[in-house]
């Protein structure tokens, strides 16, 4: 079993925060910062990344055709390549940094964060990311909590989350909810069981579709996602900054990593 605290970083939600955020060093150089500061936040004492397969190939698309593909065409070809060559480069630079890392396919991030905290609970684990798909692990499992970087902890919902997009729908993902229910009125079917069945009753199939896209717990690949966790755990600790430089070089980048305090990622075994 696990022991101490940990810390799980979406690495894709992080990553486009690095590019977006209106800073003059590299994204390389602000997702690392982010990763640092935090684990010194929250006083973690080891690190998993976690990474989305490409969205075309998720599980989700496959069930339901129209998952994010309003995400698919990137307004800005040039921001879509910076995000996709910097995802490359920091999966080759990771595990050489003294965290653990996760990414399979067919899977997203948050299905294997759901794997760690499902497989360890009840091992303390904070998740960094903004994405409020995952405010539905600390509402189950009350050893965990998210940690948004912009806005610091997120309190646990009063309603399930999961249940309530499942009436509202995401549009960011593309998922359709029912016509009318907004957040105020699915609170109000929450808070009643009766009031939320007889709802339901009427018109019961976009709820259950929507559950197999929200519900983390419903992903066909549990048992993947379970050995790409054990897979990634059995994996030795490494730091090796300039292992981690050279690769850095391979691709004109130099990130200035050695302002940063790693003292808590120096775990070489």
């Amino acid at each position: 079993m696990l022991t101490g605290r940990h810390l799980l970083v979406d690495g894709k939600n992080i990553l486009c925060r690095a590019i977006f955020v209106r800073s003059k060093d590299s994204p390389i150089d602000v997702f690392f910062r982010i990763i640092v500061s935090n684990m010194r936040e929250v006083d973690a004492d080891y690190c998993h990344v976690f990474w989305d397969c490409p969205r075309k190939e998720t599980w989700r698309r496959q069930l339901y055709e129209a998952y994010k593909a309003n995400r698919d065409d990137n307004k800005d070809p040039e921001i879509g390549e910076l995000i996709s060559i910097t995802n490359k480069v920091l999966v080759e630079t990771v595990p050489l940094l003294g965290m653990y890392q996760y990414k399979s396919q067919k899977l997203e991030a948050d299905d294997l964060i759901y794997a760690f905290i499902a497989s360890h609970h009840p091992v303390e684990t904070v998740i960094l990311s903004s994405d409020s798909d995952l405010i539905q692990l600390p509402y189950r499992y009350y050893s965990t909590r998210q940690l948004n970087p912009d806005k610091g902890y997120i309190e646990k919902p009063l309603v399930n989350p999961i249940y309530q997009k499942c009436l509202i729908g995401d549009k960011g993902d593309n998922i359709i909810g029912y016509n009318g229910i907004g957040p105020v009125k699915s609170q109000k079917l929450l808070q009643s069981p009766q009031a939320l069945m007889d709802f339901v009753r009427n018109d019961p199939k976009p709820f259950l579709f929507n559950l197999n896209l929200v519900d983390l717990s419903m992903c066909p690949y549990q048992m993947r996602a379970q050995y790409v966790i054990l897979n990634g755990l059995n994996n030795k600790l490494k730091f090796d900054l300039n292992s981690a430089r050279g690769i850095f070089s391979n691709y004109k980048m130099h990130p200035k990593l050695h302002n940063l305090d790693w003292t808590k990622f120096n775990k070489a075994q």
